[in-house]
Parts: structure tokens; sequence; C-alpha cells
């Protein structure tokens, strides 16, 4: 036993008592014999044995509540140590998501800004190319303008023209070869420059008067209508011919017309009107008579 421990033992009260009477009694152990004293001795020595052994197993039992407590705020530590890790590995796993996510939107705005810069230089490229298409429909505007008006002109200058050369293509070979004398030149300008002279508007006027009266010829009503648009061409070089003033109801007059062989009448109201006569406004003179059925 060490000195601490003893001193410690000291302030154990039964011990203090069991000193007094050591001391109080100590004269009485001197006068003992030699054998009495060493059994007190031991006896003492016992006693004190055992108030350590009973101090020590306190001590256990105190150091055993430690240990468990120890054990139990260690096992509480592990747990929390563990709860913290599952928090942190959480967390870790959380954020790893979230910068996945992150790194993933960006890739896409990556992708969306590039394709808006693909867009916006193709946007570029299709207003250079409206611009250049309106430029180009201006341009051909003003030229289909142009070309509409030109047109137009000729249409209300040369219709009647063109389609003295379309009627005359349309006669059947019979026919062309009887005009013949009359068109010296089948062009366009021929046919218009010799079907206005004098000579061949009045030839031109019997060769349909003979057709129309023998009823044989198909091409009637086209040579009909070629004289009439060449003799409205004849009277703007010459105004004082123009043609006689005859319709259906009129009074047919032998001074004036000329009854066709199909007339059911010898006189009386004109039923149709088969080929307009001419006459000279200056003079009043019939030129032609005009060809009527009564």
């Amino acid at each position: 036993m060490n000195v601490d421990e003893f001193l410690k033992l000291l302030d154990e009260p039964q011990v203090q008592q069991k000193i007094k009477l050591l001391l109080a009694d100590s004269q009485k152990v001197e006068k003992l014999p030699v054998e009495e004293k060493k059994s007190i001795d031991l006896d003492l020595q016992i006693e004190l044995l055992a108030k350590e052994n009973q101090n020590l197993n306190q001590r256990n039992i105190d150091l055993d509540k430690a240990v468990k407590k120890f054990k139990k705020e260690n096992e509480e530590m592990k747990a929390f140590i563990k709860k913290l890790k599952e928090m942190i590995c959480g967390k870790d796993k959380e954020l790893a998501t979230q910068t996945d996510e992150l790194l993933d939107q960006s890739s896409k705005i990556t992708t969306l800004k590039n394709n808006n810069s693909i867009l916006e230089l193709s946007v570029q490229s299709k207003s250079a190319d409206v611009k250049n298409s309106v430029k180009e429909f201006k341009e051909l505007k003003e030229l289909f303008d142009k070309t509409q008006s030109k047109l137009n002109w000729y249409r209300e200058n040369f219709s009647e023209d063109i389609k003295v050369q379309e009627i005359y293509s349309g006669l059947s070979e019979g026919t062309k070869g009887s005009l013949s004398g009359i068109f010296k030149s089948t062009t366009l300008s021929g046919l218009i420059a010799c079907g206005i002279q004098d000579k061949n508007i009045s030839n031109l006027w019997d060769y349909v008067k003979n057709e129309v009266v023998n009823g044989n010829n198909p091409d009637v009503p086209a040579i009909t209508k070629l004289f009439e648009i060449l003799f409205a061409r004849f009277t703007l070089a010459l105004p004082m011919y123009e043609p006689q003033s005859v319709a259906p109801g009129d009074d047919f007059d032998t001074q004036l017309h000329i009854k066709h062989h199909s007339s059911l009448n010898v006189s009386g109201t004109i039923e149709s009107v088969l080929l307009r006569g001419y006459l000279n406004t200056k003079t009043g003179k019939v030129t032609k008579q005009s060809i009527v059925k009564i």
C-alpha cells in the first residue's frame, strides 16, 4: 500500500475510530506479551486489507459503470459518425446529381445557343434572299407592266389586223386560191396593204357576194367577216365610204338591196342581212347594195 492510499484510508470514519482505540489501548498493548502484540497487528492488517479490498471492489464497480458509460457513449458516437457519413455521402450524391443536371442543362444551353446562331445566320440569309427576290419581283413587275402596256396597245391597235391573218389562215385552199388575185402577199402587213385598196375592196365585196348568192362555200361567214374588218380599215383612209345602215325589219328597197334567192317573198320586210353593202357619203350614191333575205 502506498502513502496516498493509506492517507485516503485515514479519511474513513471507522478507520479513524479504530486508530483512536488503538492509541488509547497502546499502553495496554505495550504491556501485553509479544505473541499477543503480533496477533493484534495481524488483525489490524487484515481489517485494513479488507477495507482496502472493499474500496477496490467499489472502484471496480465504478470503473465498470464508467466503462459501460464509455461504451454507450462510444456506440452513440459511432452511430452519430455513421449517420454523419451517410448524410455526407447523401449530400455528395445529391451534389453529384445536381452537378450532372447543371452540366446537362449547360450543354443544352450551349446547343440552343449554337442552334440560335445557326438560325440567325439562316434568317439573315433568307432575309437577303427575300430582299433580292423583292428586288427581282419589282424589276419583273416593271417589265411586265411595260410589256402589258405594249401588248394592250398592240391589241387595241392591231387586234383586228391580227384577226385578218387568223381568218385568212383558216380558209380552205380553194378559197385562198380564189382570193390570190386580191391578196398578192399573205403576210399580215401584205393582207392589210392589199385589202384596203379601193379596187381590192370592191373586188373582195364582189367575191363575197357571189359566194353568198351561190351558198355553196362553207367559208362564207369567214370571208364576210374578213371583208368587214378590211372595210373598216379602208374607211380610215377614205372616210367618205361607210357601210349601209340596214337591219332586219327594214322595208326591202330595190335601190338599196338585192334579194337573195332563198327569200320567200318578192317584197316586204327584211328577214336577215347576208352581206352589208356600202355607199359614198359625199355623193350619197350606193356603191354596193346589201344582200338580204325577205
